[in-house]
């Protein structure tokens, strides 16, 4: 049965964007794509839900989730099909969302959940991909210019975010594992993939090791301001050592001449548009990382602005 709802999934995507597909045989297919999705309804509602069988997860979860996960956030974009339903609307396969909220809720898969960002921003980037001679027709530059605003939205929604200390603790552990490579992505002379995002030059790779020391920082200060000892209720705000470091934080930012803002701001956009999830970190924790980037990229800005009397 996976197999089939991929296979008329797949079919129904790849005819939207054919331009040899009659809109007859595009109706024909999206028809054929929403039976297989009525009957996977079913199935779930016959099995007890809120899982494909039954109360628990299992092997025939994770066969479902990776194309059903990529659905419901690529094929809005690309097609106008929306397998899940907006803010408030009722959904269309009420047993299929159900699913996918019972299964955003389970720990396991939050380290190798996809998240709406990556998902858009991977959109974007095979429509430049697989543009003939580089040039992308009428059809893909709408399609990307799509993808491109709901990666855009939820880089600014990131920023909002109160993430939680598993996440937060999370992504701070890749950071320290893994900064050496952000790094060299950071100021990639040649980048291998999303070129449309402007790279850093080689001589600012000290001020990207330093961003990412003071993301992780704040990331580990947020995981221990949110977990107190029982592991359940958030702690306290942070005392007076806390207040040290952040005072000593704020005047080494103070410290930085207009430029160096400038740079340590670039660097935060771009570390949180290359992040991906689940490629380089769980859902979760990609979030919990982005937000705190997106804020230094805010607060960096503003302050180049000021010292450089509006200049930057």
């Amino acid at each position: 049965e996976a197999g089939n709802l991929s296979s008329a999934g797949f079919r129904f995507a790849a005819a939207v964007r054919n331009a040899s597909v009659t809109q007859e045989e595009v109706a024909s297919l999206r028809a054929a794509f929403e039976d297989g999705l009525d009957a996977l309804d079913a199935a779930i509602a016959e099995g007890g839900g809120p899982f494909l069988c039954g109360g628990s997860v299992g092997l025939a979860d994770a066969t479902y989730l990776p194309f059903l996960e990529r659905w419901a956030v690529q094929l809005p974009l690309t097609s106008g099909f929306a397998l899940r339903p907006e803010e408030g609307e009722p959904p269309r396969w009420p047993q299929i969302e159900g699913w996918f909220v019972a299964m955003a809720e389970e720990p396991a898969y939050a380290r190798v959940r996809g998240d709406t960002y990556s998902w858009s921003a991977a959109v974007a980037a095979f429509q430049r991909i697989f543009a003939t001679n580089g040039t992308l027709t009428d059809a893909q530059r709408a399609v990307s210019r799509r993808a491109d605003g709901a990666a855009a939205l939820e880089l600014r929604r990131s920023a909002q975010a109160a993430p939680s200390a598993a996440a937060a603790l999370a992504a701070a552990e890749k950071i320290i594992a893994n900064w050496e490579a952000v790094v060299a992505d950071a100021t990639a002379a040649e980048p291998l993939s999303q070129a449309n995002l402007q790279r850093l030059e080689e001589e600012d790779g000290a001020a990207v090791e330093l961003l990412l020391a003071d993301c992780a920082a704040r990331l580990l200060q947020c995981a221990g301001r949110w977990e107190d000892e029982a592991g359940g209720e958030p702690a306290a705000e942070g005392g007076e050592e806390e207040e040290e470091e952040r005072a000593l934080c704020e005047a080494e930012l103070l410290g930085l001449e207009p430029l160096e803002h400038k740079v340590r701001a670039d660097a935060a956009r771009l570390v949180s548009a290359r992040l991906c999830a689940p490629r380089d970190m769980g859902a979760d924790a990609a979030e919990a990382m982005r937000g705190v980037l997106m804020a230094m990229a805010s607060e960096s800005e503003g302050l180049a602005w000021r010292k450089s009397g509006g200049l930057l």
